[in-house]
C-alpha cells in the first residue's frame, strides 16, 4: 500500500544481475537539519542519513514536514547513492521523496537524501518525520530499519487501533489537533468553533488578523494572544459571525455541518460542480432533510469531494456533533486533496 513511489525503481533493479545479499545488523536513519529557531524566508538544509547496517539494493522514503510552515525547494539523492538508479521529488503530496536502486548491495553508512528548504514562518526547531520508509534486498525482501521516536508520526495510547488512527496521527503531525497533557487524543471527544478556527488558521500559516476586521467579541478578553489573532482572522475571512450580544459562542459545540461549513468557507466556497448534484444527493442520503439550510451547500461541496460520507445506513447526520476522531478523518482528507 505504501510502496507506488519506489515501484517504478524497484522493478528496474529486479530486472538486473542478481547478486547475493548480505545480511548485517538494522541500520538507523537520522535527520540532521537546524536545531534552532530559523527566521521566515531563510533557507536551510536538511539531510537524512543511514547509519552502517544491512546491506541493501533499493531504498525509498518520504520526508514528512509541516508544507504551511516550510517549502521544500529541492531534493537531491545524498552521495551514498552516487551512481545508482534514482528518483528524487521535492514536492510530493506528503512530502519530500526520495528513492534509489542499485546492481550490487550497497554498504555502510551515509547520506541518502540532501533537501533544501526555506521558512514561510518563524520555525522553532523545526520538525520532520520520516514515512513510507523501504530498504531491501536484490530480491525484494525487506529489510528491518530503525526509525527513532522522534521521526515517527504522533501516537496516542487511546488512539491505537481507533478506525481513525491514521488520520488521527497525521492530523497531529500536521499541527491540527494535539493530544492533551498526558499524551492523549480523546477521539470521541467534541470539537468547539473555537478549536476548529484555531486549526484552520494554524493550516493558513497562522497570518495576522486584517485591523479593518472591526470584530469585538466579549470572549476575546480571556483569550491568549493566538488565540486572538485566530478569531480576528477567521472574523475576517468571513467564517463566522458573532451574536447580537457580541458573542460567538466558542465553547459551543461544532456538528457535522457547520465543521464542514467552516472548512467549505475556507476553501473559497462553492465551485460550482458539485450544484449539479444536489438533487442525486438529496434522494441518496436518508437524513438529507436534516440538514440546515445554510449548511447544504458546504455539506453536498464535502460529499462531492469526498470528505464526508454517509455511514452503513447512507446517513449524513448533519446535526451531531463532530468527535476529534471524524474532524481528524475530515481534515486528513482535506490534506490529501490539497484543500488545506
Amino acid at each position: 500500500m505504501k510502496r507506488p513511489f519506489a515501484a517504478l525503481v524497484l522493478a528496474a533493479a529486479l530486472v538486473l544481475a542478481a547478486v547475493p545479499a548480505v545480511s548485517a545488523a538494522a541500520p538507523a536513519l537520522s535527520v540532521n537539519g537546524p536545531s534552532g529557531t530559523v527566521r521566515a524566508g531563510e533557507a536551510f538544509e536538511v539531510t537524512v542519513e543511514l547509519s552502517s547496517g544491512a546491506a541493501f539494493n533499493t531504498a525509498q522514503f518520504i520526508l514528512r514536514f509541516d508544507q504551511n510552515a516550510m517549502e521544500c525547494v529541492k531534493a537531491e539523492p545524498g552521495p551514498l547513492l552516487a551512481g545508482a538508479l534514482t528518483s528524487a521529488n521535492a514536492s510530493n503530496r506528503k512530502g519530500a521523496a526520495v528513492a534509489a536502486a542499485w546492481t550490487e548491495p550497497l554498504r555502510g553508512g551515509g547520506v541518502l537524501g540532501t533537501f533544501q528548504f526555506k521558512a514561510k514562518t518563524d520555525l522553532s526547531a523545526p520538525r520532520f518525520a520520516l514515512t513510507d520508509v523501504l530498504l531491501t534486498d536484490l530480491e525484494g525482501r525487506e529489510l528491518e530499519v530503525f526509525i527513532p521516536e522522534n521521526l515517527r508520526l504522533p501516537s496516542f495510547p487511546d488512539a491505537r487501533g481507533h478506525w481513525a488512527e491514521d488520520a488521527i496521527r497525521e492530523t497531529a503531525f500536521q499541527g491540527l489537533l494535539a493530544g492533551d497533557a498526558d499524551g492523549a487524543f480523546h477521539p470521541e471527544g467534541t470539537v468547539t468553533l473555537r478549536e476548529m478556527i484555531c486549526l484552520l488558521w494554524r493550516a493558513a500559516g497562522r497570518p495576522e488578523p486584517d485591523p479593518k476586521a472591526g470584530a469585538s467579541f466579549q470572549e476575546l478578553e480571556g483569550f491568549d494572544a493566538e488565540t486572538r489573532n485566530a478569531i480576528l482572522w477567521g472574523y475576517g475571512r468571513g467564517l463566522f459571525r458573532g451574536t447580537e450580544t457580541d458573542a460567538f459562542s466558542s465553547d459551543a459545540a461544532l456538528t457535522r455541518q457547520a465543521a464542514v461549513k467552516l472548512l467549505f468557507s475556507y476553501a473559497g466556497g462553492q465551485t460550482g460542480l458539485e450544484s449539479l448534484f444536489f438533487s442525486v444527493y438529496d434522494g441518496t442520503f436518508t437524513d438529507s432533510g436534516q440538514i440546515a439550510s445554510w449548511a447544504k451547500p458546504a455539506v453536498y461541496w464535502s460529499v462531492y469531494h469526498e470528505i464526508l460520507s454517509g455511514n452503513s445506513q447512507n446517513a449524513l447526520r448533519p446535526g451531531e456533533a463532530v468527535t476529534r476522531a471524524q474532524l481528524s478523518a475530515i481534515l486528513a482528507r482535506a490534506l490529501d486533496r490539497d484543500i488545506l
